[in-house]
């Protein structure tokens, strides 16, 4: 996933840390978490979410809300 690509956003309060929602090219859905680097002044990708694939965006949504739920406040579907 390249920046740009999400279909779906959710950052943290601070807007320090986000989850990326997009479509893989099989057609599966996935997640990508992504945190601010001050030093970098840009969006760093961490390995959370990485090679992710769900039937659905919403099934994908769940899988992240397991997964970094704690920091985004995903919200469950």
């Amino acid at each position: 996933m390249r920046e740009g690509d999400a279909l779906k956003s959710i950052y943290d309060r601070d807007l320090e840390r986000r989850v990326c929602f997009y479509r893989n090219s099989d057609g599966t859905f996935g997640f990508l978490e992504w945190r601010f680097c001050d030093e970098e002044d840009s969006w760093v990708a961490t390995r959370v979410g990485q090679g992710s694939r769900m039937n659905t965006i919403e099934d994908a949504v769940r899988e992240a809300t397991g997964r970094v739920a704690e920091w985004v406040g995903l919200p469950l579907l």
